[in-house]
């Protein structure tokens, strides 16, 4: 029997931020409407030349002759109708989305398997897996760890985990007191054989999407800013994009590491 397992379902999320969009336009057509000027345009032909006319009355049905040196008129007058219709499909694609969001419940396909009978949930596969025991099978992948020189500095986390600087420390900290899990310098493997450590390969939780967070802490060294950016070439050409699935912090002697910047990142791109 073939396995399938879904992803989480970020359509509520995404039709939110659309309706949202939508009602932002649709208060600024509704304002614009008020500032064009009254009546509608009317297209003529004459010797083969297009004509506009100013329709503002119904007295005068076929309009007054927009001279070319007013062709603003006539602009704003275009701008007006497109700017109408374009205000009654917002208004009924906004309704559209209100109604789909009251009827669409993802959280019955994400409760099912919860709501199951503990002993039935130990016979069964969820296909959306729960938040805790995703977290739980993606912490538990087994992974060769990076050695450290014999006369490396010793930083070592709560947790057990031993890491190679301050800077990371706090990295690592802000992690776990936001509870963003982490693999720390995880393998990776590049399209060209080459397998990078980077620092860390977070998770976030609420998309389920891997995220590798580099700090680079020597950047007033100009070897190690080469490394910098030959690094950064090797992620961009293996698909990994800054702000998607790729961020860093850097530092010098002068400008250290910030725990501020460090929760901000970390709130922005992963929770």
């Amino acid at each position: 029997m073939g396995k399938f397992q879904l992803s989480v379902d970020q359509f509520p999320e995404r039709l939110k931020s659309r309706l949202e969009e939508l009602q932002s336009l649709e208060a600024i057509l509704k304002q614009n409407q008020k500032h064009f000027p009254q009546g509608r345009l009317r297209l003529g032909k004459s010797n083969g030349c297009v004509q506009y006319f100013h329709v503002a009355s119904s007295e005068q049905p076929r309009g007054v002759y927009i001279e070319r040196d007013n062709l603003q008129l006539a602009k704003d007058l275009a701008q007006k109708e497109y700017e109408k219709l374009l205000l009654a499909n917002v208004h009924e694609m906004i309704a559209l989305l209100q109604s789909l969001g009251k009827r669409y419940a993802p959280e019955k396909v994400d409760l099912l398997y919860e709501s199951l009978h503990p002993e039935r949930r130990r016979l069964v596969t969820p296909i959306l897996l729960p938040e805790e025991m995703f977290v739980n099978q993606w912490l538990s992948v087994p992974y060769e760890k990076m050695p450290f020189a014999d006369d490396s500095s010793e930083f070592v986390l709560g947790n057990g985990v031993r890491v190679r600087s301050k800077s990371e420390v706090i990295i690592a900290e802000t992690l776990g007191r936001l509870k963003i899990p982490f693999r720390y310098e995880f393998p990776l493997q590049m399209k060209n054989g080459v397998c990078v450590h980077p620092d860390f390969l977070c998770l976030n939780v609420r998309t389920r999407k891997e995220i590798v967070w580099e700090h680079f802490g020597l950047m007033d060294e100009l070897d190690y800013v080469g490394g910098f950016v030959l690094k950064m070439r090797t992620y961009s050409k293996n698909g990994f994009i800054m702000g998607d699935n790729l961020m860093f912090t850097m530092e010098n002697k002068k400008m250290p590491l910030l725990l501020h910047d460090v929760e901000r990142l970390a709130k922005t791109h992963l929770l």
